[in-house]
């Protein structure tokens, strides 16, 4: 009798620590993954656009932006900037859908300087048919918004 009372209890603790390290690898695998809520495939655009600029892949980057003609963040002004200080690190922190077709996203991100890690606010948009990367607001095409609407929610 003591023999089964041993081994259900062999038993029993074999179970118990297979669930502990099941239990384990969930948290440690959530953990590493960077984004973990709503709007995650905006959320993967995002950080797809620092990752090239991160890889250095500049061509990658620039495809992916929507810029205004009158924007401020062309080729020369973007791949200086990149140049002087490129980024290094960038994690997504949360996307918030602000219109159909924009969505905030707001990350930290670090460049290769002394300033550390800083929160940067984005945008990604759907328009004609194509998921973009917009650096700064005044970016977001007028269409895709009322402005009174979308400022200051």
């Amino acid at each position: 009798m003591n023999i089964k009372k041993l081994s259900k209890t062999k038993t029993t603790l074999l179970v118990l620590a297979i669930g502990l390290l099941l239990a384990a690898g969930v948290i440690v695998f959530r953990s590493k993954t960077p984004y973990h809520g709503p709007y995650a495939d905006v959320a993967s655009f995002a950080s797809g656009y620092y990752n090239a600029l991160i890889q250095k892949d500049y061509d990658t980057a620039l495809g992916l932006l929507h810029r205004s003609p009158d924007t401020m963040f062309d080729d020369e002004f973007l791949l200086t900037g990149l140049q002087n200080s490129p980024p290094i690190y960038y994690r997504v922190n949360s996307v918030k859908k602000l219109s159909d077709g924009i969505f905030e996203v707001d990350g930290t991100g670090k460049s290769d300087d002394d300033l550390g890690k800083r929160q940067v606010t984005n945008y990604v948009i759907d328009y004609h048919s194509k998921r973009s990367f917009v650096i700064h607001w005044s970016d977001v095409p007028s269409e895709l918004y009322d402005f009174g609407k979308i400022i200051g929610k």
